[in-house]
C-alpha cells in the first residue's frame, strides 16, 4: 500500500516536470537555439506519462462506477476489472519517479547554462527582455499553485480510498460487501474529479509551453 510520503513523491514529480518547462521558456533565444529540441524532446516526455497518468485516473474511476452499479451478476468481472486498474496506478509511480530524476537532471542544466548566459550579457535591451521572459515565467507557476495544492491534497486520499474498497472487497465479494463501500467510493469520486481537473490544467500548460519553445513554432 503507497503512503503519504510515497504518494506525494508522485505529486512533486509532476511539479518538476513543470518547472523544467518554466525554466526553459526563461532561457535566453541564444542558449533556446542549443536545447530548445531537447526540452521540447523531454516535455513530450513528460506530457505522455502525466496523460498516462490521468488516464489511469479516469480508468479506475470508471472501473469504479462499473462495479458500483453493475449489480450481482457481474460482480467478479467488475471487481477483476476494478482491481487491474487500481494496480495500474499504483504503478504509474515508477515512471512517473523515473522521469523525475530525469527531469531534475536536466533541470540544473538548464539553470547553468541560463546562469553563465545572463553573466556574458551586456545589452539593456535583451537584458530587458530577460527580465520580462522571467515575469511570465513567474506568472505561469503562480497559475499553476492551485493545481498543485489540489494534487496535494486529494490524490493521497483518492488511491488510498480506491486501495481501501480493494482490499475489502477481496475478503467480502458480495453485494453487501458493495453497499458498505458505497461511502468510500463517494469520497473517492470526489477527490477523483478534482485530480482529474488538477491534471487537465497540468497537461494544458505544459502543451503550451512545448509550443511556445519549440523550434518550429512560427
Amino acid at each position: 500500500m503507497i503512503n503519504r510520503r510515497t504518494s506525494s513523491r508522485v505529486l512533486a514529480a509532476l511539479a518538476v516536470s513543470i518547472v523544467i518547462g518554466l525554466l526553459a521558456t526563461a532561457v535566453p533565444a541564444m542558449a533556446q537555439s542549443k536545447n530548445s529540441a531537447k526540452s521540447v524532446e523531454s516535455l513530450n516526455a513528460v506530457l505522455k506519462e502525466v496523460q498516462k497518468g490521468r488516464d489511469q485516473v479516469q480508468g479506475a474511476m470508471d472501473a469504479l462506477t462499473a462495479l458500483s452499479s453493475g449489480g450481482d451478476s457481474n460482480l467478479s468481472k467488475n471487481y477483476s476489472t476494478y482491481s487491474k486498474q487500481v494496480s495500474a496506478l499504483v504503478k504509474t509511480k515508477e515512471s512517473v519517479s523515473a522521469r523525475a530524476e530525469d527531469m531534475k537532471t536536466r533541470r540544473e542544466a538548464y539553470l547553468a547554462e541560463w546562469q553563465e548566459k545572463s553573466k556574458e550579457v551586456t545589452s539593456p535591451e535583451i537584458q530587458a527582455h530577460m527580465q520580462a521572459r522571467a515575469e511570465e515565467v513567474k506568472a505561469v507557476f503562480d497559475s499553476l499553485q492551485p493545481a498543485g495544492e489540489a494534487l496535494r491534497e486529494n490524490f493521497p486520499p483518492f488511491l488510498t480510498e480506491l486501495q481501501d474498497i480493494q482490499k475489502m472487497l477481496s475478503v467480502d465479494l458480495s453485494a453487501s460487501g458493495v453497499a458498505a463501500a458505497a461511502p468510500i467510493g463517494q469520497k473517492a469520486v470526489g477527490h477523483g474529479t478534482t485530480v482529474l481537473q488538477s491534471l487537465d490544467t497540468y497537461l494544458t500548460t505544459l502543451t503550451k509551453i512545448r509550443d511556445q519553445i519549440s523550434p518550429k513554432t512560427k
